[in-house]
């Protein structure tokens, strides 16, 4: 059965976005203008003392003239990383100890209560 349309309100048109970086181009939503966006961000890279813009779509801008900054950014990142990853390798080797020991212990207690059970009875676990 078809269900009847709903009355809804009309919303008011969307106003158009503008680039930033390119005034003449507008568009219909946020997620258009970000595709376009990503299109045409660069890559700056220095070239014989002169700074060479290269289009290339869908990276990040980075200005390649403080190379040692974004270097020392990605080093900093590794390296907080690298310290997550040995914490948690730490204690993934605290809890397989503790694993080993409580099946030694429960080894143990299994034994122990064979001495209750009368003889000729299978143990039951």
């Amino acid at each position: 059965m078809k269900q009847p349309k709903q009355n809804k309100a009309r919303t008011p048109a969307r106003q158009a976005l503008t680039c930033p970086d390119h005034p003449g181009r507008t568009f219909k939503s946020h997620t258009a203008l970000a595709s376009h966006q990503r299109h045409h961000q660069t890559i700056e890279t220095i070239s014989g003392g002169e700074v060479k813009v290269v289009e290339v779509p869908g990276k990040q801008t980075i200005t390649a003239a403080d190379p040692k900054t974004h270097l020392q950014t990605a080093l900093d990142q590794l390296t907080t990383r690298k310290a997550q990853i040995d914490h948690e390798l730490n204690r993934i080797e605290a809890l397989q100890t503790e694993s080993r020991d409580v099946t030694t212990r429960i080894e143990a207690l299994t034994t122990a209560l064979k001495a209750f059970q009368p003889q000729g009875m299978a143990a039951s676990g």
